[in-house]
């Protein structure tokens, strides 16, 4: 009686072989992408961009924009790290009718704030409106520059630390986008002084991504 060995294809075997790892390779990146897109955009909603008009007193009131950043930590209850930077400008005359005895007499100022600290946001029943209170610290800069007719210009800057704190309010009109007012306390020290200060700033707040 003859014994007859069957050999399967190893050609056959490799194809298919081939075939189970692409589906499971196929189905390890569906697995990941339903995991991870999520997760995603959970993460997008811990980060927030903002920028507007800014009011800050002294130096005769001085005028410009404000840019800020913040991380939530707790994107519900709106608690996180924010980040703000002011830079504001101001040209004032001594006097109305220029009749000082060194002519007409000009002072320009800026002042520039680089201010980070924990913003915590404070729940209301009525989602659309949103308060929070601030409180940072940072590095505060102002330059002045004194013009006059008689005799030439003269400037002089510093640069201190600084404190503030404050709270505000945003209103929502959607998931991402937001408006904000806010009036904070600015305490700096310059010149070998401290001086106080407010600060009021209007503006447009984004949020990456959208809630789940």
């Amino acid at each position: 009686m003859a014994i007859v060995s069957i050999r399967p294809d190893t050609a056959s075997v490799t194809r298919r072989s081939q075939l189970l790892d692409i589906r499971n390779v196929a189905r390890s990146f569906m697995l990941a992408a339903i995991l991870v897109l999520p997760s995603t955009a959970a993460f997008a909603q811990q980060f927030e961009v903002s920028g507007g008009w800014a009011h800050i007193t002294q130096e005769f009131g001085t005028d410009g924009f404000n840019l800020g950043g913040a991380v939530k930590f707790v994107p519900k209850g709106g608690i996180g790290l924010a980040f703000d930077y002011d830079s504001a400008y101001d040209t004032s005359h001594l006097a109305t009718f220029n009749t000082s005895v060194l002519g007409a007499t000009s002072i320009k100022s800026h002042i520039q704030n680089w201010l980070i600290g924990p913003r915590v946001g404070i729940p209301l029943k009525w989602a659309k409106l949103r308060p929070f209170g601030e409180l940072q610290s940072g590095v505060t800069n102002v330059k002045q520059e004194v013009s006059t007719v008689l005799i030439e210009d003269q400037s002089s800057a510093d640069t201190g630390t600084s404190w503030m704190f404050g709270a505000g309010g945003d209103y929502t009109f959607n998931h991402n986008w937001a408006g904000r007012v806010k009036l904070d306390f600015l305490r700096t020290h310059l010149a070998d002084s401290a001086q106080s200060r407010l600060r009021l700033g209007i503006g447009l707040a984004y949020t990456f991504g959208r809630p789940k």
